[in-house]
């Protein structure tokens, strides 16, 4: 259908590993049609128990209709007259499956909008994504305000995306405090075009990313490690991909930590989960340059730096877990 957009397979990677780290079964679709969206919805509930803390997100295109928000498959085919009712996704009907898991916690996050595919003249209601009431036990975040336009962004992440990990890598941080947290940066960043916000009856006191110190075991696992090493291990101690220690090998073979990477790497492989692939960056070297422009350019340049070399990512957008992993890689070579 064309739908496709540069950044929301990176989105779904992004957030997919954070989720796991913080403990949450990770049921991830990139790029699924109509019928994959439904079923892959279906097969990740059947698998929810009781009391459960349900999240769905959703990175794309989407458009509104009769107080309706309808997520836009990738098979979607933008053609004046169509209808989004059977052609798409509805939230109505993405709440109606999520309320089937009996005192779940819900929390549904809407990076969608980034443009209007349908164009002015047709019979969906509107630019940007209607505001839904949520009842019960249950959250409702949007990437910007109702009637309004979110960013695809220039970055490896959307703005808002990119924000919403930075936060959830932040312990301590209350939901609501999350989200007052990445309405801030996203504000920043996009100079004041996009502001998420958010609908909920949740609670107060859910905390997402508990702070937790080391174990004994977890500080001994730096013992003879040099700075940068000692830096990386820290990014990717609790990580539950085992591309991230098969790298940590790779980069420092001789270093005191390698078996116990060894070793993590293949109870992750044993475990047989296949793991959200990583966040991918394009990185591409200006013709005749004596040097590679690496994925760690691109975390720490600055958009607003005349003398980048890479197109950078706005400040509080930066996904600090791979920023550190991909810079101390580097640092390595």
């Amino acid at each position: 259908g064309g739908l496709s957009l540069p950044n929301p397979v990176n989105d779904v990677r992004a957030l997919g590993n954070v989720l796991a780290e913080l403990g949450f079964k990770v049921h991830a679709l990139e790029d699924g049609n109509l019928q994959q969206m439904r079923d892959h919805l279906d097969y990740a509930l059947a698998d929810a128990p009781d009391k459960a803390m349900l999240l769905f997100f959703y990175a794309g295109h989407a458009v509104q209709k009769n107080n309706v928000n309808w997520l836009l498959p990738i098979d979607f085919v933008p053609t004046k007259g169509v209808r989004v009712e059977e052609t798409a996704l509805g939230s109505d009907e993405i709440l109606k499956k999520l309320e089937t898991v009996p005192d779940a916690t819900r929390i549904v996050i809407l990076d969608a909008c980034r443009n209007y595919p349908l164009g002015d003249a047709d019979e969906v209601a509107g630019n940007g994504l209607a505001g839904l009431i949520t009842e019960g036990n249950s959250l409702i975040a949007y990437a910007t305000l109702a009637g309004d336009v979110a960013r695809d962004g220039n970055g490896p992440n959307s703005p808002y995306t990119g924000a919403l990990v930075s936060a959830l890598n932040t312990p301590g941080l209350e939901l609501y405090d999350v989200f007052r947290t990445v309405r801030y940066k996203v504000r920043s960043a996009t100079d004041g075009l996009q502001l998420p916000w958010v609908s909920g009856s949740l609670p107060p006191g859910i905390v997402l990313n508990a702070s937790v110190e080391e174990s004994p075991a977890e500080l001994a696992q730096l013992d003879g490690l040099d700075p940068i090493q000692a830096v990386h291990w820290r990014a990717i101690a609790r990580s539950n991909d085992p591309g991230d220690f098969e790298a940590f090998v790779t980069a420092y073979a001789d270093s005191p930590a390698r078996n116990i990477a060894l070793q993590r790497e293949r109870e992750l492989l044993a475990e047989q989960v296949e793991p959200t692939p990583p966040v991918q960056i394009d990185v591409v070297s200006p013709d005749g340059a004596p040097f590679t422009i690496t994925a760690c350019d691109t975390w720490v340049s600055d958009p607003l730096d005349p003398k980048r070399i890479a197109p950078g990512v706005p400040w509080g957008l930066v996904n600090t877990r791979n920023a550190i992993r991909d810079c101390s890689i580097a640092l390595s070579q």
